[in-house]
């Protein structure tokens, strides 16, 4: 770009001129591209910090010196991929990440969604907290930021790969609990993929020790999990609906002061 913000290599114009072997001719200029790309990012809600996530860039650890934080999360990437691939070939309608670290799977989360928009799929990355806030736009008094919030309600209904990130993440009222399972019901019963990301355990309730609490007299700690946040009846249905993708890694590799592993095998 120049001092005026156009293309030096096009002008403006979008197309370049080249020479082939019948003469000269004219094709699309990168720029073209990429504003293309720029503007089916926007489209799709992409952030600008993760719009560039691919599988290509995901780093799964050093395969010598972290063996099972390797093998788990290639073994995560592997399936997202072949999940992407196939799709709608395959007996679930999407792909729940869970257990590991939110950069890690929001990393995956994206570049399963860019596998799909590759495919010429309708796609939508939603974060949970964002999600919610604009679908309370539907009740706004203002006319135009309530025709945004049933916009964006219709594309969340609508679009072939809705993506949500950082499921349950956000503590809410029976209104919260209720519109997400909306949301998980329709595509459901529409069998449109569902990809999800969450830190929050699939089932029971973790117990985080306290240490010394006992003589202390300090109770011990509890961490909420998924069906606390979003309802037990939206977590049996969206399992029954995404494959989980656990991202736990082993207590031996894991961060200090990292929550244990919940048992996420089932719903309690």
């Amino acid at each position: 770009m120049d001092v005026t913000g156009e293309c030096v290599e096009c002008q403006g114009t979008g197309w370049v001129v080249v020479s082939t072997k019948r003469g000269s001719g004219a094709v699309r200029c990168t720029c073209f591209s990429k504003e293309l790309a720029d503007l089916r990012d926007s489209e799709v809600g992409l952030p600008p910090k993760v719009a560039h996530k691919t599988f290509d860039d995901f780093s799964a650890g050093d395969s010598k010196t972290e063996r099972a934080k390797y093998n788990v999360l290639t073994g995560v990437m592997r399936k997202a991929k072949f999940f992407a691939d196939e799709f709608p070939a395959c007996k679930r309608r999407g792909l729940l990440f869970h257990g590991g670290s939110a950069e890690e799977m929001t990393h995956l989360g994206v570049a399963t969604l860019k596998r799909f928009m590759k495919k010429g799929l309708s796609c939508l990355f939603c974060d949970y907290y964002q999600l919610l806030e604009g679908l309370r736009q539907r009740m706004d008094p203002d006319p135009e930021t309530a025709r945004a919030g049933h916009s964006l309600a219709r594309r969340v209904l609508e679009v072939d790969v809705l993506l949500i990130d950082s499921l349950g993440g956000h503590r809410g009222s029976g209104w919260v609990v209720d519109t997400i399972g909306g949301i998980i019901k329709s595509r459901y019963y529409a069998e449109r993929c569902l990809l999800a990301t969450t830190r929050l355990p699939l089932g029971g309730t973790a117990h985080v020790p306290t240490r010394g609490f006992q003589e202390m007299r300090v109770p011990p700690r509890y961490h909420e999990s998924l069906p606390d946040r979003i309802g037990r009846e939206s977590v049996e249905r969206l399992l029954a609906h995404c494959e989980p993708l656990c991202m736990t890694v082993p207590d031996q590799e894991q961060a200090r002061g990292s929550p244990p592993p919940a048992d996420t095998s089932s719903v309690h």
